[in-house]
Parts: C-alpha cells; sequence; structure tokens
C-alpha cells in the first residue's frame, strides 16, 4: 500500500471532529467567563456581551444628549441582542455569518476556532499552522511546550479576586514562573536540537512507515474476518464437494500467510523506527559525546 494512499485513508478517518453547532456555545460561554473588564472584573454577563456588540454596531452615546425615548430603544435592541446569545449559549439556535463575525471581532479570535474549524484560538497561530503545514491541534500543543508562564498566572490562584497580593504571595508566584520557565527552556533547547538534526526527517518517514504497517494490518485482519464469514462454518456436514473443500482451506490458509506477513511488516517497521530514534538521540547530543574531555580540562585548569 503506497503512502499516498495511506494518508488519504487516515484523512477521511478525521475529517471534523466537531460539529460547529455543538461547538460553539462551550467556546462563546468560555470567552464570556475569561473577558477582562476594563475595571479589571472578569466576566460578562449576557447582557453586557449585548451592550458591548451593540457599542461596537452603533457607536456609543452620551448619556446627556439623549433622550428617554433613545435609551428605552437602545435597551430594547439590547435585550434582543441578549436574547439571541442566550439562544446561541444554549445551542437552540447556530449564528448567521454576521452574529459570527461581529462575535469574532469582539472577541478577538477566528471564527474557525468559534465553530471549531481549528484550535488555534488567535490568528498569529492559526498563520503559523497555514505556513508549516501542521494541524491547529499540533500548533496549540507546541505553544504549550515552548511557551513562557507569565506572574500573573501563579497570581490569580495565590491570591482572592480584586486583593492585592502580598509580599509573600508575589514570592511565591515568582518562584512557580521561574520552575515554570526553567522546564518550557529545557523542552525548547531539546526541540530545536531535534528539529534540527538531519535524522529527524529518517525518523519521521519511520513513523510513517510503522503508521502505514499498522493500517495495512487493520485491513488485513476485516479482509480475513469477511473472507471467514463469508466461507461460513468450517465444521459444516461432508456434503460439500471436495473441490470446494480445498479451495475454502487453500483461501484459509492464503489469509493466514498474509496476516503473518502484515505483522511480520509492522514489527519491522517498528525496529527501524526505533533504530531511527537512538540515532537522533546520538546526533542531538553528538557536540558533548565527542567532546575532548582532556583538552576541556586543560583548558580549565590554565585559568587563573
Amino acid at each position: 500500500m503506497s503512502a499516498a494512499l495511506f494518508r488519504k485513508g487516515i484523512q477521511t478517518m478525521y475529517v471534523r471532529r466537531y460539529k460547529p453547532e455543538d461547538v460553539l456555545p462551550e467556546r462563546l460561554a468560555s470567552l464570556m467567563r475569561s473577558f477582562v473588564n476594563t475595571d479589571g472584573r472578569v466576566g460578562l454577563s449576557q447582557i453586557e456581551l449585548a451592550r458591548l456588540m451593540y457599542e461596537r454596531r452603533y457607536g456609543g452615546e452620551n448619556q446627556s444628549s439623549i433622550d428617554a425615548q433613545c435609551v428605552k430603544k437602545t435597551d430594547q435592541a439590547c435585550k434582543a441582542i441578549a436574547r439571541r446569545i442566550s439562544h446561541f449559549l444554549k445551542g437552540d439556535h447556530f449564528p448567521n455569518w454576521t452574529d459570527l463575525v461581529e462575535l469574532a471581532d469582539f472577541f478577538g479570535k477566528p471564527i474557525g476556532y468559534l465553530i471549531g474549524e481549528t484550535d488555534c484560538d488567535s490568528y498569529e497561530l492559526q498563520d503559523v499552522a497555514d505556513i508549516v503545514g501542521l494541524e491547529s491541534r499540533a500548533v496549540t500543543a507546541l505553544k504549550s511546550i515552548t511557551g513562557k508562564a507569565s506572574v500573573e498566572w501563579p497570581l490569580g490562584k495565590t491570591t482572592l479576586e480584586n486583593e492585592k497580593p502580598s509580599a509573600g504571595s508575589a514570592f511565591i508566584a515568582q518562584d512557580m514562573v521561574e520552575k515554570a520557565n526553567a522546564e518550557l527552556n529545557a523542552c525548547r533547547a531539546a526541540l530545536n536540537r531535534m528539529l534540527t538534526a538531519r535524522t529527524f526527517k529518517d525518523l519521521l518517514i519511520s513513523l510513517s512507515n510503522v503508521g502505514e504497517s499498522e493500517y495495512e494490518l487493520l485491513m488485513t485482519r476485516l479482509d480475513a474476518e469477511v473472507a471467514k464469514l463469508q466461507r461460513g462454518d468450517d465444521s459444516k456436514g461432508g456434503d460439500e464437494p471436495v473441490m470446494q473443500q480445498m479451495a475454502r482451506k487453500a483461501q484459509a490458509r492464503d489469509a493466514g500467510l498474509r496476516l503473518r506477513e502484515a505483522e511480520g511488516a509492522l514489527k519491522a517497521s517498528r525496529y527501524e523506527a526505533y533504530e531511527f530514534y537512538v540515532r537522533l538521540v546520538d546526533e542531538m547530543f553528538s557536540d558533548m559525546a565527542n567532546t575532548d574531555i582532556v583538552a576541556k580540562a586543560k583548558l580549565i585548569a590554565e585559568k587563573p
């Protein structure tokens, strides 16, 4: 089986992981809970979101220059938007294109993130995914491995809402950040060495071969099971003609042979992948392994 057919088979199994109408309520609710207002308060109610969206759409009015009728009209429009938002959160209705664009612009997220087409929650991550040709969840995973932690992250865990962090809390937060970033720095260093190693591509190809062998074994097992069901029970009465009995036994023997070949191919591909993995590790740290210890020690000893 060719690699192209394997990739096509795998891609058809994972065309879309989520339905937009199932993803939108959860992600919209999450964005509303984590929204930071101008006064520092976290979280948005439905009516608050409706008013902010109304202001973005029509512009804010000077309250001293508008009459009661205009205020009433504005309140009615905001309540109508809030009702639509409520339907979106409950999953009763899916927003039209205009609503999707406004929600995405308001929260600064790609439309694809709101409806589950991508896991990238920013346009920058989506651009990276498009450039390098990786899935959005792969880019998000890389960001979680290589990103840097900030002091605000642990402070939110060690202080109450609207409470000024104490000196002790700030010290604990800083210590947590330093430890987290030390681990992330180590991950970035190892990832840089791995991606720039010549053997890395060979490892990826060998892993692709493992996937192809796994898929081939799956199809062989499926074909063997289907053939077994089509042949029927081997212990049927002896009224079956001799030639049919021989043909049925030959088919079963061939199916067993193909199954053993597929299992052997999978084992071979796994061994090959492991060999390239060992080579990759050796190449990643070859500068350390090949260091002349004696010469290095002399240089250190000669320093005053």
